[in-house]
């Protein structure tokens, strides 16, 4: 038999737990339900009790915006949470590849550097020999030269100044090149710098339960930089019936992107209240704004109008709360990934008929 345990408001979160140090590891996350505001994240892993009948398990890699007052954990039967802790840690993962990784470019920075002092070494030798040879280009003195001789100290003159300015301008272009890989480097650096100061949220949790039992365990908290909203476009046939699109438009903050696992949609606030408010009916209806001006309207009505196919009955008209927990929820057609970085995401719900026409 599996209990629910609900930890709300536990005065222990605040301690410094004096626990052995367990290793962090991440737990999968296995469902989504985002609301209005706010989203919440289920995740599962294994847990072992020791011979003592206790442990104590580090869940790294979290939100940083974890709401522990709405902090829920699923146990087997004789199982009890005895404390947690959260905080928010580096990610020593990302610490430890930027180490790696500034390491690596420091030394190309530095090949880059010595490679760079070699091109302009060469070409100061190269500039050096190009003047000596402009300077002695004339021939002096009284001795006579025959016209072949003056012929071949031309070509020479010649072909090896040329050969000179091509030497010069590849490295010329090298270096240029070795400015711009520099360049490069240094952005990269900066770049994993960057990185091994990101951070994430980290929950520590103390179990207590049958020594050496070992049982899957699911955790769920709400997170607050998440949200949708439905979108809907309507398709009006000749005979003036109506077919909506539901969609859904979905984003989020947290960080931590939702890859292949179930979204769901709900309706109602719940760091407010628990039950969404009542939908009251209402009439689409087109209405006139100024000559050649036209707009459909939603108007409240007393006739109901079912354009909730796929729920309960109740759902036509106003809704009937029967559990403090009914509420709104839409499941898409198909999953989808939703990134951490606030990318906006619409999801295709369902279609279904508006119960009337358009007059």
């Amino acid at each position: 038999m599996i209990h629910k345990h609900i930890v709300l408001f536990i005065s222990l979160s605040m301690m410094q737990w004096a626990w052995g140090q367990a290793n962090p590891n991440e737990w999968l996350i296995t469902e989504v339900a985002v609301y209005r505001a706010g989203a919440k994240i289920e995740r599962q892993g294994q847990v072992a009790l020791g011979s003592d009948g206790l442990s104590n398990v580090t869940i790294s890699g979290l939100e940083k915006d974890v709401n522990l007052d709405m902090l829920q954990v699923s146990l087997a039967s004789g199982w009890s949470l005895v404390g947690r802790g959260f905080s928010v840690v580096p990610i020593a993962d990302r610490v430890k590849e930027s180490a790696e990784e500034s390491a690596r470019i420091s030394k190309a920075k530095e090949a880059n550097r010595q490679t760079y002092d070699l091109r302009r070494a060469l070409l100061a030798a190269y500039e050096e020999e190009l003047a000596m040879i402009q300077a002695n280009r004339s021939v002096g003195g009284n001795e006579l030269l025959l016209v072949e001789d003056l012929q071949d100290h031309a070509d020479f003159w010649r072909n090896r100044v040329k050969e000179l300015q091509y030497l010069m301008l590849e490295l010329r272009m090298e270096m240029k090149s070795l400015d711009s890989e520099l360049a490069a480097l240094e952005s990269e650096l900066l770049d994993w710098q960057r990185r091994a100061q990101a951070t994430a949220g980290q929950l520590t949790l103390r179990f207590s339960g049958p020594a050496g039992k070992k049982e899957k365990v699911t955790l769920s908290y709400m997170v607050l930089d998440a949200q949708w909203s439905a979108v809907y476009d309507a398709e009006v046939a000749d005979d003036g019936s109506v077919k909506m699109n539901r969609y859904a438009s979905v984003q989020q903050r947290t960080g931590k992107d939702w890859l292949g696992v179930p979204v769901s949609f709900l309706v109602g606030n719940p760091m407010n209240a628990i039950a969404p408010p009542a939908p009251q009916p209402k009439r689409l209806s087109l209405g006139s704004h100024g000559v050649g001006s036209y707009s459909y309207d939603w108007s409240a009505t007393n006739d109901q109008m079912d354009d909730f196919e796929d729920m309960p009955e109740q759902a036509s008209g106003a809704l009937a709360m029967n559990s403090p927990l009914q509420r709104y929820e839409f499941q898409p057609a198909s999953v989808i990934d939703v990134l951490g970085d606030g990318t906006e995401e619409r999801a295709f719900i369902e279609s279904f008929e508006l119960n009337g026409s358009l007059d």
